[in-house]
């Protein structure tokens, strides 16, 4: 699995913003959030440079949990979604296909890398994707 920059950055501007409404309802100064940004855009660049240089293994990754204050939720994705009736059906499949959705298209694994991660075959990654293709088409098609 190599380090892709855009998908990276993609997670990174969702943690920023998270943080930035954290920040104004506590009353934070703009001119403080944005400090606060270009350090962690800084720690982020240092990040990437050491990241292509050193990738991680998959032993290294961190659990697939959701923090409490649901900012960091690997899932962060479905709360985004500007139409509510998709947005209730997205919630109401299983966590494992939310999950399975998560690292497929919202950051862009490979199915075999998924197989790995999940200790499951890629044929399975394939058919429980395919699935969802199926679920997602037909509400597009009741849309």
């Amino acid at each position: 699995m190599s380090y892709n920059h855009g998908r990276e950055f993609k997670k990174f501007g969702a943690r920023q913003r998270c943080l930035r409404r954290q920040y104004e309802r506590l009353g934070m100064p703009e001119t403080n959030i944005e400090a606060l940004y270009q350090t962690d855009l800084q720690e982020f660049n240092s990040d990437r440079r050491n990241e292509e240089h050193d990738p991680v293994r998959l032993d290294d990754c961190e659990p697939l949990v959701a923090q409490e204050d649901g900012c960091h939720s690997r899932l962060w994705w479905v709360e985004e979604i500007d139409n509510a009736a998709l947005a209730k059906r997205l919630k109401s499949l299983p966590e494992t296909d939310l999950e399975l959705l998560t690292l497929y298209a919202i950051e862009g694994h490979s199915q075999p890398d998924i197989a790995v991660m999940l200790s499951i075959n890629q044929s399975n990654v394939s058919r429980r994707l395919s699935k969802l293709k199926k679920f997602l088409e037909i509400f597009e098609k009741h849309a």
